[in-house]
């Protein structure tokens, strides 16, 4: 017997029993990114339910045999599905190679598809992939995947599109699937791609944030040890990193917020004047959570840490409003006590800030990571001040792209504020042994800020130790103390027992006989 149904992946599960529970065989077919199976080819296919996100699975096993690795490719020539998703029909091509090996099993599914169905044409399958954030003006890589049943003459067109955005766009080739695009102007840009048989059509989108490189935007904070909110860590992010905003919750106020993508921690700070008066440039001493009306107001709080109570100072060094009060442009510098704790929390918020007139941005250059062991490394690179006194600190991760997981460690030693290229170092610790690590250097200052390239080291492989101690020493110690013990327990009982009289005058008797018989035989020998 046959049944189908969809599996977790989306796809199409099929199972046959035979008689009697003779015979057991189960088929499972997933598109890539869980989505749903379409007539067409499905090449590269990994095993079903490990197979990674962009990938198709396959797997057919049964009569006890299974794989725990496979490969592969399938074609869906038909597919049905009727209400609430189930499968009416279904009927598919398979070729799996299974442990790495290879020979392979291949073979073709059927269920119930009568045998003068003739295959029909079904649209294209589509999928568009590209960067969550790219620089305005920077060629970045778009990925599409197409497939197509092969009807109605074989013949597979794909082309990509802008649907919406600012500016102009130009796409390095139009009808490659994998090509890059250049924008003009920052904003959310929606980009498409539809792929076409010559009578159905299919069409993917994916939406891109882009960004101004030259704008000066970028949260950077220190935490000192014991200060729970920044957890004793370094922060440096752009916005290169995700998505900084400004909101005026009131007259006095200005909030600023930085969202970071995936597992890079959001962080809000929020900066308050005393009265209904806007903020304006100057210095606000006395800044406290709970603040009075008539007190200027302070709080930092991001990845999970918050104060019920802060204390602190912050300066305003630009301000600008726009269309009903919105604030355009924001730059404060900070430092907040939590809990009336002596450790802070340091940084500096920018939001499109003006460069001071005069000013140029620092020119960081990543360089290669030395004194590595198992746990370690030296990250060493240089800035160039620009005349400005300028901060740098190191952003490093598993991730190739710096995208997750990103710790962010200063430099020993400030570059200064000198006009020429100054060498840097930060060490790191806690790292992995026989693990890739990708890194770069960043350097802020009153012009701007600005990273070096991405490089990457591996660190060592633990080298086991083998310790010699004195285990056999003292073992030998050990039964040499037990030894003597029982020779002088041997020689207690010996003196003491009242039963060992005998042996005593047995033995005495016999060293007497043995001197006796000596002195006799001595004497006789000399008479003769």
């Amino acid at each position: 017997a046959f049944t189908a149904g969809k599996n977790t992946g989306n796809g199409v599960s099929i199972n046959y029993t035979g008689l009697g529970d003779d015979h057991r065989w189960a088929l499972n077919f997933s598109a890539p990114t869980n989505g749903p199976l379409k007539v067409g080819t499905y090449p590269g296919a990994m095993r079903y339910g490990t197979q990674t996100v962009l990938v198709p699975g396959l797997e057919v096993y049964g009569d006890g045999a299974g794989s725990n690795e496979l490969t592969g490719s399938f074609e869906v020539k038909k597919i049905t599905y009727g209400a609430n998703n189930t499968i009416l029909s279904f009927w598919a091509i398979f070729t799996q190679h299974s442990e790495g090996a290879a020979p392979a099993l291949t073979g073709e599914i059927k269920y119930r598809v009568n045998a003068t169905d003739l295959p029909v044409n079904q649209a294209p399958g589509v999928l568009a992939l590209a960067a969550r954030r790219v620089a305005m003006g920077v060629a970045t890589s778009l990925t599409g995947y197409a497939a197509d049943d092969g009807l109605p003459s074989g013949a597979l067109t794909t082309a990509w599109s802008r649907v919406s955005g600012p500016g102009t766009v130009v796409f390095g080739n139009a009808s490659a699937l994998n090509t890059t695009v250049t924008f003009s102007l920052p904003g959310v840009q929606t980009v498409r791609l539809t792929a076409s048989d010559g009578v159905l059509t299919t069409t993917a989108d994916v939406s891109v944030t882009v960004y101004n490189p030259n704008t000066n935007t970028v949260l950077a904070m220190t935490s000192e040890e014991g200060d729970h909110v920044g957890r004793g860590r370094s922060y440096f992010y752009t916005e290169a990193d995700g998505d900084f905003g400004m909101v005026r919750n009131f007259a006095s106020n200005a909030a600023a917020f930085f969202n970071g993508p995936g597992s890079v921690p959001s962080w809000y700070l929020n900066f308050t004047g005393p009265g209904n008066a806007p903020l304006a440039v100057g210095l606000y001493p006395g800044a406290t959570r709970n603040h009075g009306f008539n007190e200027p107001g302070l709080d930092v709080t991001g990845e999970g840490g918050g104060s019920n109570d802060t204390t602190g100072s912050f300066e305003v060094k630009q301000i600008a409003f726009g269309v009903n009060g919105a604030i355009t442009r924001f730059w404060a510098t900070f430092v907040q006590h939590s809990e009336g704790e002596i450790p802070a929390l340091r940084g500096e918020i920018r939001y499109n800030v003006l460069p001071p007139g005069g000013t140029t941005p620092p020119v960081p250059a990543t360089g290669a990571a030395t004194a590595l062991s198992a746990t370690g490394a030296l990250l060493n690179g240089s800035v160039n001040p620009h005349g400005s006194a300028t901060t740098a600190m190191f952003s490093y991760s598993l991730s190739p792209m710096l995208a997750t997981g990103v710790e962010t460690v200063p430099v020993t030693t400030p570059p200064g504020s000198g006009s020429g290229a100054v060498a840097v170092v930060a060490p790191v610790t806690g790292l992995l042994p026989s693990t890739t690590y990708y890194f770069r250097l960043k350097a802020l200052n009153d012009g701007g800020q600005a990273s070096g390239p991405i490089l990457s080291f591996t660190t060592l492989t633990p080298v086991p130790v083998a310790v010699t101690g004195g285990a056999t020493l003292l073992t030998v110690n050990w039964f040499r103390r037990l030894y003597d013990a029982i020779g002088r327990i041997k020689q207690w009982l010996y003196r003491s027992a009242p039963w060992l009289a005998v042996v005593r005058w047995k033995n005495a008797l016999k060293a007497r006989l043995a001197r006796i018989l000596h002195r006799w035989r001595g004497g006789h020998l000399k008479r003769r």
